[in-house]
Order: structure tokens, then sequence, then C-alpha cells
């Protein structure tokens, strides 16, 4: 199979092997269910190294923490990440049969109990990385109870700007 590079908020991510990748907001699945469901960009699975299952979800920009929109901002973005990593387990899972989304068999013979899940947020415009604390956090907080009913673990959710993702392999 071929490698995919997904195009979101002005970064090319990828590239990933197409039999590890679930791209959420294009599926068949999303597209039947969307109405007022917001939605991460994609997860994919990585086999380099150590197994880690990541939802994506990119933004061009954030407010600062002191912003009056900020609190709204978090509260967008933690429901896009959590809702993506509903739909990607519940795809992996085949909860809506076999003539939707097919994950590859590479996908479908993953261990879910026995990886790293991530939920991550990268940020295009160049933060500092002590200015994504606050925005961590924030997303840390809002996340908790996705949190604690996956036992994710408190390194789980990311926030990175475009270098730190460049760094983890995960956009161009």
């Amino acid at each position: 199979m071929a490698d995919i590079t997904i195009t979101e908020s002005g970064m090319a991510f990828g590239p990933f092997p197409e039999e590890n990748i679930l791209e959420l907001e294009t599926c068949h699945v999303y597209r039947k269910i969307q109405h007022g469901m917001p939605m991460a960009e994609f997860s994919f699975l990585e086999t380099e190294g150590k197994k880690r299952f990541f939802t994506i979800e990119a933004k061009s920009s954030s407010p600062k923490s002191e912003n009056c929109k900020f609190d709204d901002y978090i509260k967008k973005v933690a429901a896009k990440l959590s809702n993506g990593f509903h739909l990607a387990h519940s795809l992996l899972l085949n909860r809506f049969g076999s003539d939707t989304t097919k994950p590859s068999n590479s996908l479908k013979n993953i261990n879910l109990a026995n990886i790293e899940h991530r939920l991550v947020l990268v940020i295009n415009k160049c933060f500092e990385e002590s200015e994504l604390i606050p925005i961590q956090d924030a997303l840390r907080k809002e996340l908790k109870n996705t949190e604690k009913i996956w036992k994710l673990g408190p390194t789980s959710i990311w926030v990175m700007n475009k270098e730190m993702a460049k760094r983890e392999g995960l956009v161009q």
C-alpha cells in the first residue's frame, strides 16, 4: 500500500502508511452521523518503535490563555479529539458493520489494550514551547473524563507546535 500525506491547517502530516490511517473527517460513517458532531482530522497507528495510536486535531492558531475566547476554543478542540478518539475505536471495533469504512488488517489486528493512545493538538502558528503549557493544561482538564474512562494516563494528551510535531515525525 502507498503512503498518505494529509494536509490540514497549513501543515503536511505524514507520510503515513495507508494501512495505518483512519481519515475521520472524510470517512463514510462520519458523513452519515456528522450533524452537530465536531470531529478530529484523523487517527493513525504508529508502528515504528513502540506502537502508539494517535488521534490528531490540527489548528492554524490558538488564542492565548488570557483571551476571552480561550475557554470556548479549548472546549471545541476537546470535543473534536474526544469524538475522533471514540469514532476511531468504533470503526476499529466494526460497530457500524462491514458496509462502512473498513480498517485495514494492520489496524483490525492491533490489541487496543496494549498500546499507548495519544490525543494530539498540533498548532501551526509558531508558539514557543512554554506558551503551549497553558493550552495543554486546559486541554487536559477538559479531557479529564476521557482520560479516566479509557485509563490513558497523564501523558496521553499532547499540545505541540509545528516544530515539535516535526521532531515527533508527525509533520513534514
